[in-house]
């Protein structure tokens, strides 16, 4: 099978990038390292001999969902394209020989399944060509939205979010403030010489700094590339509380995420919205839990000191 390479920017790949791999134990050839997350292709092409592609994400409700550690049963609407059910792989470690084993598991008990939740790291979704996997993957996110307001019983996320501020913000009224209203300290201004800084008061990143509670990391990609808690306190206290970490909220305003450039920063932004809809998905259900802090720090500290570089 032929996978993707490891850190590289998917818009720059060229066709020889390409890494073409023995699906028995993973071997391959030439100087162009795999993807990490190659023993998951390989389980599945081991275990499907009907699927041809696949496709491993880390789609947003697919990702929160994942958190919960449960697999659910699908809507009728989309059978047709996932079956009847989407397992939910065992937690392990990203790009771990124990996440491999996790979902290897996960597709050999569930033959019937075309998709599939990795517990707080992402998803994957098989088909026999291009075009059905990345049909099944938007039928996955569709699916996974419809799940996550199943079991919250709302029919958005504007109503989880009020949902979420009526029962865990202990402010009566709860109104969030905009960075546009705040006296921005001349500490955080300074940060700016050395790094972009995203000033975001989005109304899920408002609703989660409101509890003034420092949260821990759901999914991978937070303790990766956000850090191993993001706190939460008054602006004041912002330079303070970003330190090793790329970003921290601001109570009843929002996030300040940063990051080397206005790219990163957005990447930030992106993966900690992942995170606050996460928080308040276990804090309604009362399901899942963050990872360990063993976990985090290992994954904080393999990225800033291996994938940053591969970046640079």
């Amino acid at each position: 099978f032929v996978v993707t390479p490891k850190g590289r920017a998917y818009d720059t790949l060229k066709p020889s990038d390409i890494v073409l791999m023995k699906i028995d134990d993973c071997s391959y050839e030439g100087d162009i390292k795999p993807s990490s997350e190659k023993g998951i292709h390989a389980a599945v092409y081991k275990y499907r001999k009907d699927v041809n592609f696949v496709i491993h994400t880390h789609q947003l409700n697919a990702s929160i969902l994942s958190v919960l550690g449960e697999g659910f049963n699908v809507a009728k609407e989309e059978r047709s394209l996932l079956g009847d059910y989407v397992p939910n792989a065992a937690y392990g470690i990203s790009s771990t020989k124990k996440l491999a084993r996790n979902a290897a598991k996960v597709i050999r008990d569930n033959p019937g399944s075309t998709a599939f939740l990795l517990r707080s790291h992402g998803a994957l979704s098989v088909g026999a060509s291009m075009e059905e996997a990345f049909n099944r993957a938007f039928a996955l996110e569709r699916s996974s939205e419809k799940e996550i307001y199943r079991l919250t019983d709302v029919g958005s996320f504007e109503e989880l979010r009020n949902k979420y501020i009526r029962e865990f913000v202990e402010e009566v009224n709860f109104t969030p403030k905009a960075f546009a209203d705040i006296s921005i300290p001349e500490e955080v201004t300074a940060l700016s010489k050395s790094q972009h800084i995203i000033y975001d008061d989005s109304p899920d990143f408002a609703a989660v700094s409101a509890t003034g509670k420092t949260i821990y990391p759901y999914i991978d990609d937070v303790a990766q590339i956000v850090g191993v808690s993001v706190r939460c306190g008054k602006i004041e206290e912002a330079v303070k509380n970003l330190k090793g970490r790329s970003a921290a909220l601001v109570k009843g305003a929002g996030a300040l995420c940063l990051g080397v450039d206005e790219y990163e920063a957005q990447a930030v932004s992106m993966i900690l919205h992942k995170q606050c809809l996460a928080a308040m998905l276990v804090a309604l259900t009362k399901k899942g839990r963050s990872l360990g802090q063993i976990d985090s720090w290992l994954q904080r500290i393999v990225y800033t000191r291996k994938y940053s570089k591969l970046k640079g």
